[in-house]
C-alpha cells in the first residue's frame, strides 16, 4: 500500500522542493516500482541504491561500492561536494536522534507512552529536517519525565512484529481494545534506531556499512533465524 501511494503522488506530480528520488533494495513492490518511476515519473535525478542481504565481506564491499556510485551521481548532477567530514556530521546528527529515540521508547515500558503515540513520532521525525527532528524529540523527552503513568494496571503488555506497519491506525485498534505495546519489531520502530552508526572508523562509508549489516533484519527478510534470537531477546527483556 505504501509504496502505491508514493508511486501515485508521483505520478500526480511531486511538491518542486523534490528535485530527485533514491531508491532503495526492499520489498519486491519498491525494487520493480523503480523500473516504473523511469518510465512515467516526471522528475530527472533518479538513483537505485543496492542494500545486500547477504552479511558476508564480498556484500559489504558491494554495498561500499554502490554507496561511492550514489555520492559520485549526487555530486556530478547537482554540483556539489560530498565530503568524509560533512558524511560524518551527518552520522553524528543521526546517531544523536537514535539515541533519544531508544531513551524515548523505553517510556512505552514504563507505562507513559503509548505505542501508537511512538510509532507516529517515529514517522514525524521520519519525514522531518534532521535539526528539527532533533528538537522534537528533546522537547517530547522533557514532557514525558514528567508525565505519570496510565492509571490502568490491567492493560496486556505486548510485542507487536510483523512486516511495515505504516498506518498508526492498526495500533489504536490494539490499545482501545486493552494492550499496551511495550517494545516492538518492526521498520517504523526500533529497527530505525536500535543500532548506532561507529564514529571511531576512519571510513565513513565503512561505518555505514558496518551499520547496515549489524542492525536486526526487516521480517521480510533472510536468513531469519539471526530475527528470531533478536526476537527472542526482546521477549525476555521486556517479559511480554
Amino acid at each position: 500500500m505504501w509504496s502505491r501511494n508514493v508511486l501515485e503522488q508521483g505520478l500526480r506530480g511531486l511538491d518542486n522542493d523534490i528535485v530527485g528520488i533514491v531508491s532503495v533494495h526492499g520489498c519486491d513492490c519498491t525494487n520493480r516500482q523503480f523500473d516504473i518511476w523511469l518510465d512515467c515519473v516526471d522528475i530527472d535525478f533518479m538513483h537505485f541504491l543496492n542494500c545486500p542481504l547477504k552479511r558476508t565481506e564480498i556484500a559489504k564491499e558491494f554495498y561500499i561500492d554502490d554507496m561511492k556510485e550514489l555520492i559520485d551521481h549526487m555530486e556530478n548532477y547537482f554540483n556539489i561536494e560530498i565530503t568524509d567530514e560533512k558524511i560524518w556530521e551527518n552520522i553524528r546528527l543521526m546517531n544523536k536522534i537514535r539515541n533519544l529515540l531508544g531513551e524515548i521508547s523505553e517510556y512505552r515500558n514504563k507505562m507513559i507512552l503509548k505505542g501508537s503515540e511512538f510509532h507516529h513520532l517515529i514517522k514525524n521525525v521520519m519525514r522531518s529536517d534532521r535539526k528539527e527532528a532533533l528538537n522534537m524529540l528533546n522537547k517530547k523527552l522533557e514532557t514525558l519525565q514528567s508525565t505519570e503513568p496510565f492509571s490502568d494496571k490491567n492493560l496486556k503488555k505486548v510485542l507487536v512484529t510483523g512486516s511495515l506497519i505504516d498506518d498508526t491506525t492498526f495500533l489504536e485498534h490494539m490499545e482501545e481494545s486493552g494492550y499496551q505495546i511495550l517494545v516492538d519489531d518492526l521498520c517504523i520502530g526500533i529497527h530505525y534506531f536500535w543500532e548506532n552508526i561507529d564514529e571511531s572508523q576512519e571510513d565513513p562509508l565503512q561505518s555505514l556499512a558496518n551499520y547496515h549489516f549489524n542492525k536486526p533484519i526487516y521480517s521480510t527478510k533472510i536468513p531469519s533465524h539471526s530475527r528470531y534470537e533478536f526476537i527472542k531477546k526482546l521477549l525476555e527483556k521486556y517479559n511480554v
